[in-house]
């Protein structure tokens, strides 16, 4: 799973208990750490008032809040990658993307070097 610093809430939610559960390698940046839900209130005046009515938590109880999801394979993009990424969003997702450069990398290398060591199916009468 590739994740980065914009990658939160349910993304979050779904990269965690994957990531817990042994069955994803996440690459990638830090994620935002949005571990809240949140209830937008109309208020008479036009204005919202935005109130957190629950909190969620990893499969393994971590609490992400505010600090995120720490990848397995760290990434990171300097400043100046950034900028051009920012600049150039028609390069997110090529060749000219640091970080889908090494997930390729992790894939094509996990994939050829190691067939048998893909995810198979969890049989353990849980239903999630």
């Amino acid at each position: 799973i590739l994740v980065d610093g914009n990658s939160a809430s349910a993304s979050e939610i779904l990269t965690g208990a994957l990531k817990d559960n042994k069955r994803a390698t996440v690459i990638g940046s830090r994620t935002f750490g949005k571990a809240a839900v949140q209830s937008v209130h109309s208020l008479s005046d036009g204005s919202g008032l935005t109130v957190t009515v629950s909190r969620y938590y990893l499969p393994s109880g971590e609490d992400i809040s505010l600090k995120g999801i720490v990848p397995d394979i760290r990434q990171e993009l300097t400043l100046e990658q950034r900028q051009q990424l920012s600049s150039q969003p028609g390069w997110r997702g090529t060749s000219k993307d640091p970080q889908y450069g090494k997930a390729i990398a992790v894939l094509k290398s996990t994939t050829a070097s190691e067939p048998g060591n893909l995810s198979q199916p969890i049989n353990s009468g849980r239903v999630w």
